[in-house]
């Protein structure tokens, strides 16, 4: 039989062999990804501040009216450099990779600057480019607020000081 041939046989090994290497170097590289380490050939963020919707939110002054924190995250195991700053809603993350959590006051105005997409695994996240005046956040690092696809930030957080009817601001 067929079945019982040695080169069938090695054949079959081999195949399973391959199998399992790729799938534990795809394992690998999920980890790595989790872990917060940049993938070098891993998809740059791409800017989408002139497609829409989100071309209807840039330029446009919000303040907060929910909480807020500001996570500080570095580059680790150098905790003190920091890299970007992602706003959310508590309890936020707690790990390695973040240094400071620095709650932010209701009523403190937020600038979207720009929009962008990130490749993340198996999706696209959205994110604006935000600037935060007078909150005490790290100088010259990049602020994001992840958003939906609808370019929409959260209106129970966020609160427009621009009339409700979305447009281009400037």
């Amino acid at each position: 039989m067929i079945f019982s041939h040695p080169i069938f046989l090695r054949a079959v090994s081999a195949i399973k062999w391959m199998t399992l290497t790729a799938l534990g170097l795809i394992g690998i590289l999920i980890i790595i990804g989790l872990g917060g380490y940049q993938i070098p050939f891993w998809p740059s963020d791409t800017e989408v501040s002139f497609e829409e919707p989100f071309s209807n939110f840039i330029g446009r002054e919000f303040f907060l009216k929910g909480e807020v924190t500001a996570l500080t995250w570095n580059n680790f195991p150098d905790k003190e450099k920091i890299l970007v700053v992602s706003l959310t809603s508590p309890p936020g993350a707690s790990n390695r990779f973040v240094s400071h959590r620095i709650p932010l006051q209701q009523g403190q105005k937020v600038f979207i600057q720009s929009a962008w997409k990130s490749f993340s695994l198996i999706e696209f996240t959205y994110y604006y480019q935000v600037s935060v005046p007078n909150a005490g956040l790290p100088d010259g690092v990049p602020i994001h607020l992840k958003i939906d696809s609808d370019g929409i930030p959260d209106p129970l957080i966020y609160e427009s000081l621009q009339s409700n009817k979305p447009g281009r601001m400037g």
